[in-house]
């Protein structure tokens, strides 16, 4: 489900307030790292590999210092080189969100059948249904530039989802048109957006618009 207001369109009390997908540098969200390569601290014929972790974070941009890896057992290890395989195909199909996601803001249908490969059947229904209504209704992005800038792990939401990402959207090299005239010009916004596995494949399963600078 989408919440928090959807697109990044029309804005003003609609539901049209915050959905294209792209981000800013200098974004503050939180992040996740982790060192998933084990290092052997003996030497022998009979030596057991120690693991090093590196543990979640939340992360105010550059000027959070990285976290101390620590010793941590093999399951240990498993779980995050296994949580950072999830991180990586989920950055991945942001990706392919977001390209679907600008070309039906741009009014292109041909965005319909890529975004409907990353999201859920009910986030498909809500985003590309909430584009279809505002193009329907003369609405539609035109510029230069919309931008995937930057994104995050965030760890805060995961245990409502496999893995979740925060991300910033650029919006300002475009302005939103209703027909030949200029609505406003485009702006930024911020978007957490959780994953699920539905048979194998991360797809986006929730969409909350964030109140934070981009």
């Amino acid at each position: 489900m989408v919440h928090g207001g959807f697109f990044v369109g029309r804005g003003i009390g609609a539901a049209a307030s915050a959905l294209v997908l792209v981000c800013c540098g200098g974004c503050q969200p939180a992040a996740y790292t982790t060192s998933p390569t084990p290092t052997i601290v003996a030497t022998g014929p009979d030596i057991e590999p120690t693991y090093e972790c590196v543990p979640s974070v939340a992360s105010a941009g550059d000027s959070t210092p990285s976290p101390t890896p620590t010793v941590c057992s093999r399951e240990t290890y498993l779980r995050q080189e296994a949580l950072n395989a999830a991180y990586v195909e989920a950055e991945g199909q942001l990706q392919k969100f977001h390209e679907a996601e600008a070309l039906l803001a741009q009014g292109d249908a041909a965005g319909q059948e890529p975004l409907r490969g990353v999201t859920t059947p009910e986030i498909y229904d809500e985003v590309a249904g909430q584009y279809a209504t505002d193009l329907a209704e003369g609405y539609r992005f035109e510029g230069s530039d919309i931008a995937l800038r930057s994104v995050y792990r965030y760890p805060d939401r995961a245990p409502r989802s496999v893995v979740a990402l925060q991300a910033c959207t650029d919006f300002r090299n475009t302005v939103l048109m209703k027909k030949s005239k200029v609505v406003r010009p485009g702006r930024t916004v911020v978007r957490a957006l959780s994953f699920q596995r539905v048979d194998g494949v991360l797809l986006v399963s929730n969409i909350d618009v964030l109140d934070e600078p981009c």
